[in-house]
């Protein structure tokens, strides 16, 4: 939507609502160089399949779902312009690890499940991570003159003005790929392979200066 309240200002607001999900529980196949190796672990001219994964109506990752935004835009008569943003973000998800929902997950060597398999705490380690909603405070302004026949002027924008601490995306890593490494390496004070995350930048500026003719 967008309300002009006077000719010189106006305010926007957008508002995106998702709710973006696995639809079914794809097949997974791993794949490594063909060797002798390989072959006694199962790959088949370096392909093994792992079976179907359960990832139906796990979120999918990739940014948040759920986006706000607020915006207010001035522009003087006297050629300058400033324009503030408040964006708010929620329902962004970790990256969920296709192998450690699939039969590997809970099946020992012997095609057995696990001695210790628990089930009720597997479904707590594969609970996908949501991560914190968050708001960033945006803003650009500008100002331009007139000499003579030609223009000069400047251009400053200022991203997340108040340093917010946010995350924007991550994945589960693979390398605890049944229940008792994940359980051992969770139990860990610092786990060796916790998820990777992506984290958004502080705050930043650009300035940009021209001349026009």
């Amino acid at each position: 939507m967008e309300v002009e309240v006077l000719p010189e200002l106006k305010f926007a607001g957008v508002v995106s609502l998702g709710n973006f999900r696995y639809a079914n529980n794809p097949q997974v196949y791993l794949g490594t160089a063909p060797s002798d190796e390989a072959f006694k672990l199962n790959f088949n001219k370096g392909i093994k399949p792992m079976g179907e994964s359960l990832l139906k109506n796990y979120f999918l990752a990739g940014g948040p779902q759920c986006a706000y935004s607020l915006s207010m835009h001035y522009e003087d008569p006297n050629f300058w312009r400033l324009s503030v943003f408040g964006n708010y973000f929620s329902r962004a998800y970790l990256d969920p690890n296709p192998v450690l929902r699939t039969a590997n997950f809970f099946t020992d060597l012997d095609g057995h499940p696990f001695p210790n398999y628990d089930p009720v705490e597997a479904e707590k380690l594969l609970i996908q991570e949501k991560f914190p909603s968050y708001f960033m405070l945006n803003a650009i302004a500008g100002k331009s003159w007139r000499v003579g026949s030609h223009y000069a002027g400047f251009f400053i924008s200022l991203q997340n003005v108040l340093n917010t601490r946010f995350i924007t995306g991550g994945f589960e890593q693979g390398r605890n790929a049944n229940f008792t490494s994940l359980k051992e390496d969770s139990s860990r004070m610092k786990p060796l392979f916790s998820p990777k995350y992506w984290w958004g930048r502080g705050a930043t500026y650009f300035i940009s200066t021209y001349y026009r003719f």
